[in-house]
């Protein structure tokens, strides 16, 4: 009973953590120089599911094991890779791209971006919403399968087949699309590559900000050191003017005073 409570909690705490990463995600939308702070509430958002749906990603490889412990190691490791590499995936692409939007935070925030940086920066918030939907639909079919197996072992396994056979009419087309996707092609597959693509479109990122940005910082530099040497060059040739009508004044008075 008390499972069947905390199934139905996570839920909504699934619903919570993940409009943390749609927020997230329009952020760095549309506010550009908070890039940083999306990113952030997205990687939040990504880890606490990652912690409160653990067990899902691993239960059926490792709780309805009766063999022995290294039999359910094995299990474990098998469908923490298997089952978790789409999460994974997902939550190392946020992890990078906080942490090279954290090393040139203040060239973003400057301004001193190439435009393919910004295309491309924008290309993928899209990226993290749609991998957000398909992970959101996932980890939900995960769930029901721990709810099927924890019915099934408290002897409730016979009143699910009118209910199911009920509901799959009324399911939008979304809904049946993404059923489809899961059971043929395999949903968690499609997350993995859509996030190999997205790496990619990471790495363009990375490259735009650590060589173009940080060429036109050096730019920016030598010609401020420029106008500082012009400035000091100036300033010095006034003072010798200066030093100079001084010390002509200086002569035209003592002549005045031999005269």
């Amino acid at each position: 009973m008390a499972t069947q409570q905390l199934i139905h909690d996570d839920r909504y705490l699934r619903y919570i953590f993940f409009s943390l990463i749609y927020l997230g995600a329009i952020i760095i939308l549309l506010v550009p120089s908070s890039s940083y702070f999306g990113y952030t509430i997205v990687a939040a958002g990504l880890f606490m599911i990652i912690l409160v749906f653990f067990e899902y990603i691993i239960h059926s490889s490792v709780r309805n094991s009766s063999s022995s412990n290294f039999s359910k190691l094995t299990s474990f490791l098998y469908a923490l890779v298997s089952d978790g590499t789409p999460v994974f995936m997902v939550f190392g692409i946020v992890i990078y791209l906080l942490a090279i939007t954290m090393a040139y935070n203040s060239n973003i925030i400057a301004g001193d971006v190439t435009p393919q940086y910004v295309n491309f920066r924008n290309i993928s918030a899209i990226f993290l919403i749609i991998e957000a939907v398909m992970l959101n639909t996932y980890l939900g079919e995960k769930r029901k399968a721990f709810v099927a197996e924890e019915k099934i072992q408290n002897g409730n396994g016979n009143g699910n087949g009118n209910g199911n056979g009920n509901g799959n009419g009324t399911k939008s087309f979304g809904a049946r699309a993404m059923k489809v996707l899961s059971k043929d092609v395999g949903l968690g597959l499609l997350i993995t590559l859509f996030a190999t693509l997205h790496i990619l479109v990471v790495i363009i990122i990375d490259m735009n900000l650590r060589y173009f940005t940080t060429e036109g910082f050096k730019d920016k530099s030598m010609k401020e050191r420029k106008e500082k040497e012009r400035k000091e060059k100036e300033r010095k040739e006034k003072e010798r003017k200066e030093k100079e009508r001084k010390e002509k004044e200086r002569k035209e008075r003592k002549e005045n005073l031999r005269n």
